[in-house]
């Protein structure tokens, strides 16, 4: 998800992948906590608690990226952005 949301404005579908990884990921962890409710431990909830929540996080903020990617797409005639120039110009 970070991978895709990092790079934004390079893929235009970057944003699309990036919530289906990350929703993929946080619907395995909801299953989990499911689950370990069934069989409760205090370690097991917490740490798929917790992973819900930061896969579901990730997920919208996917989200956001790929409704930004669609309201402004990269431009075409410049695969690189200008930070990418600056950084390379300093190397």
């Amino acid at each position: 998800s970070a991978v895709g949301i990092a790079m934004q404005h390079e893929r235009p579908k970057s944003g699309r992948t990036a919530m289906g990884l990350s929703g993929a990921t946080g619907s395995f962890f909801a299953a989990y906590l499911v689950f370990s409710v069934l069989n409760p431990a205090v370690g097991r909830l917490a740490v798929a608690g917790v992973m819900t929540l930061v896969w579901i996080t990730l997920f919208l903020l996917a989200g956001h990226s790929a409704e930004q990617l669609k309201r402004f797409p990269p431009s075409a005639d410049m695969p690189w952005s200008r930070r990418d120039e600056d950084d390379l110009q300093k190397t």
